[in-house]
């Protein structure tokens, strides 16, 4: 995943190559970019923040999650019903 921080607003945006794009809002200090992205992804996938993990990354923009509620068909579902398809 690519995260974008200091976004305007928290959005998905899409794929990019086998990447999903996240803007968030938050600046990338002292993790509330990744607390930022956790609940943005909680949210959208309609999970608890306990399910989600990010996994490597957490200093960079590119980003390594684990989604433990879902197998990983059941995300790109979740995910085509904001329009982002893979």
């Amino acid at each position: 995943m690519m995260v974008s921080p200091g976004a305007k607003q928290d959005s998905l945006v899409g794929w990019l190559d086998t990447s999903l794009k996240i803007r968030v809002a938050a600046n990338p200090e002292k993790g509330k970019a990744n607390k930022s992205v956790v609940n943005l992804l909680s949210k959208a996938l309609a999970v608890p923040k306990t399910s989600i993990q990010i996994v490597s990354g957490a200093t960079k923009k590119r980003k390594r999650v684990e989604i433990k509620a879902l197998e990983e068909q059941e995300v790109f579902r979740r995910l085509a019903q904001f329009g982002i398809k893979k």
